[in-house]
Order: C-alpha cells, then sequence, then structure tokens
C-alpha cells in the first residue's frame, strides 16, 4: 500500500479537496506541489481532475498514457485515466483523518501536517 494523501486548497471558508493514493511523502509529492503545483490557477486545475493515483510533473494528457500505463512526467488519475466516479470532496477546514499526509494551499502558500496535528509550512527539503 502507497503513501496516500489529501492535496486541496483553502478559499473562502472552504477547503476543496482530492485524494492521492500514493508517493505522498515529503520527498516526492511535497516537492512535486512545491516545484510545479505553486499558484492557485494550476492548483484548481489539479483538483478538478479528481482523485490522484500518481502525482508528477504535468496533468496533460499525452497519447500512450494510461492507468496502466504510465509514462515519466505525467500524472495519473483514477477518473480520467481509469474511467472511476470524479470525486472532488468540500468541507470547511482538514484538521485530522486517516490520511498519511494533508497538503493544503491556503494564501499563497502550500502547508503540511501527518493526517494530524498543527500544519506547518511546506518547504523545499535540500
Amino acid at each position: 500500500m502507497g503513501t496516500n494523501s489529501y492535496i486541496g486548497y483553502y478559499e473562502d471558508g472552504v477547503t476543496t479537496y482530492v485524494y492521492c493514493a500514493s508517493d505522498s511523502y515529503l520527498e516526492w509529492v511535497g516537492y512535486k506541489l512545491l516545484s510545479k503545483y505553486n499558484d492557485i490557477g494550476k492548483i484548481k486545475q489539479l483538483v478538478g481532475m479528481g482523485s490522484i493515483y500518481h502525482l508528477d510533473d504535468s496533468i496533460e494528457m499525452v497519447d500512450g498514457l494510461s492507468f496502466y500505463n504510465t509514462i515519466d512526467g505525467y500524472s495519473v488519475f483514477f477518473h480520467r485515466d481509469r474511467g472511476d466516479e470524479l470525486v472532488i470532496k468540500r468541507g470547511s477546514e482538514l484538521k485530522e483523518c486517516l490520511m498519511d499526509y494533508i497538503y493544503i494551499f491556503k494564501e499563497g502558500r502550500w502547508y503540511y501536517n501527518r493526517g494530524k496535528g498543527r500544519f506547518k509550512l511546506l518547504k523545499m527539503i535540500n
């Protein structure tokens, strides 16, 4: 089983978020969010794709990409690439859950926690 998370954004008192099934540790998903998904427009596009199987540099669809045929540099989604129901969750806040990580974009910055406790500012890992 992979390291899972919720990824989302907080805007106008509402958290909009999706499930991410794998590689959610800071060195992968945390790094990708900081380096590739660092403005609200890109984040809304990412979250709008629904549940994520694998997050990578791009959310674009390319020839040959599928749920069972991944391509380096391209994200894989349950809805688009496997035909699952589109799932996007909304709530007032995400504080505690059974996820390994929670990543939330709020007021122009990424924050994270380990599924419970206080959120910390997400920073690049050296």
